[in-house]
């Protein structure tokens, strides 16, 4: 049976420290390390994980490798980015 599929961002990871969501994320993480899902994360988030602090940076690294997959930054993916900034879905990071 295939696994399912889930899309993490460094805000999900860093629900594990927070107690508004902790419970759900802990959960979440014991489902993930037992291989229940397939992960997948963005080349954005590995570049925001090299500046995260190490408790959150040593979470991702206890995800099976393979179980973990990182998607390409494409044209496409910086084009829908871009029309979200221009639509106000989204506003621009701090870092930019």
């Amino acid at each position: 049976m295939a696994r399912i599929r889930i899309y993490i961002d460094n805000s999900v990871i860093g629900g594990y420290f927070d107690k508004e969501f902790e419970e759900d994320t802990r959960l979440l993480l014991k489902r993930i390390k037992e291989k229940d899902f397939d992960v997948y994360i963005s080349e954005i988030t590995n570049l925001e994980l090299e500046r995260a602090p190490k408790h959150i940076r040593k979470l991702i690294s206890e995800i099976p490798e393979d179980c973990l997959i990182t998607l390409d930054f494409t044209k496409e993916a910086e084009d829908l980015a871009g029309n979200y900034i221009k639509e106000n879905i989204l506003g621009k990071s701090k870092n930019e």
